[in-house]
């Protein structure tokens, strides 16, 4: 190995913005980046046959989380595995 990072033909930059320095709230805790909301978004596969809409929440590792836009529904012309692909987001704080 070269030590070198990998390149990625079609890949694309990402620039990182820190948000603002740690805060405190109206209880003198500290927030992190100076806020206290933080949104924690997941992509959970399900069976080609999951009855979930864009309204749904779901449940998993302890936590709650909304379903975000309508699910996406995958064929997969290599296997033919069909899944169902939800994005689902909890805020906290």
């Amino acid at each position: 190995m070269s030590g070198r990072e990998p390149g990625f033909a079609f890949g694309r930059t990402v620039t990182v913005h820190r948000s603002g320095p740690p805060g405190r709230d109206a209880y003198g805790n500290d927030i992190p980046g100076g806020r206290d909301t933080v949104a924690d978004t997941v992509h959970v596969l399900l069976p080609a046959g999951a009855a979930v809409t864009a309204t749904d929440r779901l449940a998993f590792d302890g936590h709650r989380y909304e379903v975000h836009g309508p699910p996406q529904r995958f064929h997969s012309p290599l296997t033919g595995a069909c899944v169902t692909l939800v994005a689902a987001r909890r805020t906290t704080g």
